[in-house]
This record gives C-alpha cells, structure tokens and sequence, in this order.
C-alpha cells in the first residue's frame, strides 16, 4: 500500500467527512416542534429520510424535512466524527486498494442532496 494514495483518499474522507457536518445524523441534536431531541436511527424511504428521536419513541418516524439542526460546536464535532469513522471503518482500505468502483457510486454515500 503507497503512503501517497493512503494520505490522498484520507484527504478524500475527510472532505467527505465536513459534508456531513451539514447533515443530520445520529445522534445529533434536533428541533421538532419547539422541543430539542436526539436523533436515535434514520430511514430511507421513497418519500425521503426519516428519523426516530429519543425521548419520543422508535415508533414515531418524523420526516427530515420536519426537523432543524441544532448548530452547536459539539454537535458540528459529532457529525464529522461520525463521517469520518464510517468512510475510515468501511471505504478506506477499499479505496486504497481499488479506487472508487462504479457500483459504489450508487451508494448512499456521498453526502449529496439528491441522494440523501
């Protein structure tokens, strides 16, 4: 493995990881409906994502589009962090090795608004 194409897709993750800073993730802090939750587990389906908030029930699905960030610096750390091990856990060692595949970028990966 060439340290150079180590140190490239590990810039490459780490862009991919500040997208996510702009996203609503798990376990991020969330206004809905005047109130602040935790964002527990999100779902994808046909009408967009979805999440369920603790302290509200796993049952109670609320659409992203209901819910407003809350911009703090720890919750703006955690969504990189986020990010970051999941791209270093589960692309690095196949991108090093094989590069992006045209399968993966079917994925859900990326952090773009048209394929959240």
């Amino acid at each position: 493995m060439s340290k150079i194409k180590e140190i490239k897709w590990w810039f490459f993750i780490v862009y991919l990881s500040i997208k996510w800073i702009f996203r609503i993730n798990c376990l991020n802090k969330v206004q809905y409906e005047g109130k602040i939750y935790s964002t527990n587990s999100g779902t994808y389906t046909p009408y967009g994502m979805k999440w369920s908030l603790i302290g509200l029930g796993v049952d109670n699905l609320i659409d992203e589009k209901e819910l407003k960030k809350v911009w703090t610096i720890k919750n703006m750390i955690g969504s990189f962090r986020s990010g970051y091990k999941f791209y270093m856990t589960c692309w690095f060692k196949l991108w090093v090795y094989e590069g992006i595949q045209d399968w993966m970028r079917e994925c859900r990966i990326w952090g773009r608004k048209d394929n959240q």
